[in-house]
């Protein structure tokens, strides 16, 4: 169970992403990916709720927006690249 704290960090932090451009599914998705290193779609449908007919689209904007790193294998793994590096590459 998340705490009161812990959700309101976790809702500020998405809200900046929103605020940077990120779709609300690429920010719950960034954020998730943050905090679980090398994940598949599957497991991060159930860790963010998102279904996976919408998942595959956060993760393709997130990988064209450069803020992660796709290891291609079935399944793919994905990780959040350092958010100073993913903040850079999304604002180029």
């Amino acid at each position: 169970m998340v705490s009161v704290p812990e959700a309101k960090v976790r809702e500020r932090i998405i809200s900046h992403l929103k605020e940077m451009g990120l779709s609300t599914h690429e920010a719950i998705t960034y954020f998730a990916l943050l905090t679980h290193s090398n994940i598949t779609a599957s497991t991060l449908c159930k860790e963010t709720n998102i279904p996976d007919s919408k998942i595959y689209y956060a993760l393709d904007g997130l990988s064209k927006k450069g803020m992660i790193i796709v290891q291609q294998g079935n399944p793919n793994i994905y990780r959040a690249m350092p958010p100073k590096e993913a903040i850079a590459n999304l604002k180029q």
